[in-house]
């Protein structure tokens, strides 16, 4: 299933972005932390949330749809997290862009819970992409 996922994110299949986003809280576990064994593989080797990270590959096409996990899911989730975090992905080479986009959303959002969890992911998104990489990456 990880490769998949992997791979769907690498062909930047928009056709996929519904499954992906339903795979947000899909936490990948290594084989030998399943059975009990010490982990070895290296952090750059792989995700723990790989649907987050193929989203984030698919890019701009995938933004609706992680704007709608982030206002229509409860703030702490994991699956709102990881939509924040595929946003902040998309915009990793301009944050500045992010700060606008998340903005934009929250002037432009369904309800006033959806502006809320918006703008506190624009407060709040920033502080998360540091401090996942330890939970990202093994």
């Amino acid at each position: 299933m990880m490769n998949a996922i992997r791979r769907l994110g690498e062909l930047r299949a928009v056709e996929a972005i519904p499954d992906l986003i339903s795979l947000l809280g899909f936490r990948y576990t290594h084989r030998r932390e399943r059975e009990g064994g010490p982990r070895v593989v290296r952090a750059r080797d792989f995700s723990r949330y790989p649907a987050a990270d193929a989203l984030a590959e698919i890019g701009n096409p995938a933004l609706p749809s992680l704007v709608e996990v982030v206002e229509t899911r409860e703030f702490d989730s994991m699956e709102s997290r990881n939509a924040r975090y595929a946003i902040r992905l998309i915009f990793r080479y301009e944050p500045e862009k992010a700060d606008e986009f998340f903005q934009n959303a929250a002037a432009k959002a369904p309800s006033a819970k959806a502006a809320e969890r918006l703008r506190k992911a624009l407060k709040t998104t920033q502080q998360e992409m540091e401090s996942s990489s330890s939970d990202r990456g093994g």
